[in-house]
């Protein structure tokens, strides 16, 4: 064997020595990258799930919208209504344009029907009244506590957003002691609720018995919760009188009809 050969074995080795951490490195990359990315999609499936979660919550907890199609759509009717009513002449016009709206057809159209509608809608789901409590009660002490730390800087939850609480309750899993005790009791009763929504359980019962742990909340809480559920109602007078001050602006502009 010549010295060439033999030169040549031995630095084979050497060569490959060298070699080896690069492929070495290039496969702990590769490796990292993999980990990463099947990371990241494992974080895009549990936001896709929670957020899937959190629709189901919401809809139990509210069912549809208050203010949405529920409440526009008979609102509509109800400006219908009423211009037929004054169309057929059930209604005098020759008292004023005040009279008119002020009428017993018109003012019951305007006021009646539609809030009532909304006020059926909060009693349908009363066996949900203990559990919306505590949902509610976290959005207000979330969005106060947030407002408090953003300096007093416009901020707020909605209470009926489909999952408003979703990354509150993620955040509150590495900050639970930042947290009073009511806010940690709701937050993982919150938590329970979603896992719950996510699995096809009952979502009401978590958030129901932190609700009975924590017990009622205070009378500016209740008063803002309160307000809170019956939204679609209070929407739904101030659409009737929104229809009477249209009434009256309307027939007034038209010519001819005096306002009083």
């Amino acid at each position: 064997m010549s010295l060439t050969e033999r030169g040549s074995r031995k630095l084979a080795p050497r060569l490959d020595d060298r070699r080896r951490p690069e492929i070495q490195a290039v496969g702990t990359t590769s490796d990292n990258d993999r980990e990463d990315r099947e990371a990241w999609q494992d974080r895009e499936a549990r936001e896709a799930r929670d957020r899937d979660a959190g629709v189901i919550l919401h809809e139990t907890l509210f069912g549809p919208r208050p203010i949405g199609w529920t409440l526009f759509g008979p609102l509509a009717i109800v400006a219908v209504a009423i211009g037929g009513v004054i169309a057929a002449g059930f209604v005098k016009t020759d008292g004023g344009a005040v009279a008119v709206a002020l009428s017993a057809p018109v003012a019951l159209l305007a006021l009646v029907p539609v809030p009532a509608l909304q006020f059926a809608m909060v009693l349908r789901r009363r066996r949900a009244w203990s559990a919306q409590e505590a949902y509610l009660w976290l959005s207000i002490i979330t969005a106060d506590r947030l407002r408090v730390e953003e300096g007093e800087r416009s901020f707020s939850i909605r209470p009926h957003s489909e999952a408003p609480l979703v990354a509150a309750a993620d955040e509150a899993a590495r900050a639970e002691t930042t947290r009073s005790a009511t806010e940690q009791e709701l937050l993982r009763g919150l938590r329970a609720a979603l896992l719950a929504a996510y699995r096809g359980g009952d979502c009401l019962a978590p958030l129901a018995t932190a609700r009975e742990i924590v017990g009622r909340p205070s009378a500016a809480y209740s008063r803002r919760i309160v307000a809170t559920r019956y939204r679609g109602v209070i929407a739904a007078a101030l659409g009737g009188l929104w229809i009477l001050v249209a009434i009256v602006v309307g027939m007034a502009a038209a010519g001819g009809v005096v306002w009083l």
